[in-house]
């Protein structure tokens, strides 16, 4: 098993310091998307938009499961910094314990939990750009597993911010760090800065190709997605996966379709190796 080559605290790739230069960060912190009036303006609303929507989030991610579907606590992975434990103790508590799990696993060399277990055998390493179909989660993540596909990085954690590329809260600027925090948000990065993003995680986790994953109900993730696919298959001399579904509404997820786009995908992966694997230049 491949593990992650460089740490969890940071990114040294060029992709990435092509990335911190699109988004406006310079040094050590970012000097800001807005002036200095307008972002603590901007973090005093937002401050108030996250305290309405902490009591209901993880709530809603609790409907997101089926009973008896997909592990329920799947999705306080990201839950929690999300919404009423970011900054809190117990939210500190909480990844902890989890950084502790994952890097427990890494040191005995265990492959990702999935619906059937621990992956014993990786095939594929891909970086996979969108939501996940929450409506029929289990089913969509056996897909993959199935067959040794492993998604070694993900641009939908960064809704949550892009802490791995230097971000910091300052807590002498609270309202206006916040402010820089939501501008660098993935979905309020323009479609260059996400390419840029997508090619470093490739290049860092050493991918083998990348999935896009196309959602009728966000389009703040599904606009331009396919200039993203083109230009990262530019940069990284890969081919990309481009499937469909919706997030929310089970009406848009066709399992046979899905099914037989990531499977064409994954072969057509297995023929560029025995044709002679393309490594991405450094």
């Amino acid at each position: 098993m491949r593990t992650r080559p460089s740490s969890f605290t940071g990114v040294s790739s060029a992709g990435s310091a092509e990335l911190a230069a699109r988004a406006g960060k310079s040094g050590p912190g970012l000097p800001g998307f807005l002036g200095p009036a307008g972002r603590v303006a901007a973090g005093a609303e937002m401050g108030v938009v996250l305290g309405w929507m902490s009591g209901r989030v993880l709530g809603q991610y609790d409907l997101l499961f089926a009973e008896g579907d997909a592990p329920q606590d799947a999705v306080y992975y990201v839950g929690p910094i999300f919404s009423a434990f970011r900054g809190t103790p117990e939210g500190v508590e909480y990844y902890k314990a989890l950084r502790e799990e994952i890097e427990a696993r890494v040191t005995r060399g265990e492959g990702p939990e999935t619906p059937s277990g621990l992956l014993s055998e990786q095939k594929y390493r891909l970086v996979v750009e969108g939501t996940p179909n929450w409506t029929h989660f289990r089913e969509f993540w056996k897909m993959f597993s199935d067959e040794g596909a492993v998604m070694v990085a993900s641009t939908y954690t960064k809704v949550g911010g892009t802490y791995d590329f230097g971000f910091r809260h300052d807590p002498d600027d609270p309202l206006g760090t916040m402010a820089d925090y939501c501008g660098g948000c993935y979905t309020n990065l323009n479609l260059p800065s996400r390419a840029a993003m997508l090619e470093a995680y490739i290049r860092e986790y050493q991918a083998d190709g990348f999935i896009i994953h196309s959602v009728k109900s966000c389009n703040s993730f599904s606009a331009g997605q396919l200039s993203i696919l083109r230009e990262v298959e530019r940069r990284t001399g890969l081919p990309g996966g481009f499937i469909e579904s919706d997030l929310v509404d089970p009406r848009y997820f066709s399992a046979a379709n899905l099914k037989n786009r990531i499977e064409s995908y994954l072969q057509m992966l297995d023929a560029r190796r025995k044709g002679g694997r393309v490594d991405v230049p450094a």
